[in-house]
């Protein structure tokens, strides 16, 4: 289990930085089909590899609209999480 949270944790470190414009974002690796289907990227999210000192781990690259280690969740406005007060 440990293993597995630093595996991934080491993965949306270095997506982050992939996604900030590092390296042209090169360091993305298409998953395979094995690991797709493991990953089960969901509502439009696409699987990615990278391949690290510790092995290759894999993330899911989640559409604007959702958010999640699997894309799971929809991104809600903030404008509605906190509503103004006198509302």
């Amino acid at each position: 289990m440990k293993i597995a949270l630093i595996l991934i944790s080491a993965a949306w470190m270095v997506c982050a930085t992939v996604e900030a414009g590092d390296n042209g974002g090169t360091h993305k690796l298409p998953c395979t089909a094995e690991e797709d289907q493991e990953m089960e990227c969901r509502n439009g999210g696409t699987c990615f590899a990278l391949e690290t000192d510790q092995g290759r781990v894999r993330a899911c690259h989640c559409t604007s609209e959702f958010e999640g280690v699997r894309c799971e969740y929809q991104k809600i406005d903030p404008d509605l999480q906190h509503p103004k007060s006198g509302d």
